[in-house]
């Protein structure tokens, strides 16, 4: 379906200011994960957030080398560093 009205000016350039919001929080948020260093927790990052995948789809990606809770706890000790 339409979310916006289109015969209605001020329900379009609400969405329209909503969508263009939204837009810049996902562009203000690759900025940030594109600047952490450590490329696993990157990783981490952009599958858990980005692409909402589960610690044990994150665990199989990553391969036979990582668990899904040794995955999840080094994630939790970098975001505690905030």
């Amino acid at each position: 379906g339409v979310i916006a009205n289109e015969s209605d000016p001020k329900r379009r350039e609400a969405w329209e200011r909503v969508r263009d919001e939204r837009q810049q929080q996902i562009e203000t948020a690759d900025v940030y994960i594109n600047s952490i260093d450590d490329s696993l927790i990157r990783q981490l990052v952009i599958y858990r957030y980005k692409h909402g995948l589960k610690w044990q789809e994150i665990a199989t990606r990553m391969g036979s080398d990582y668990t899904e809770d040794g995955l999840r706890k080094r994630l939790e000790r970098f975001l505690k560093k905030f």
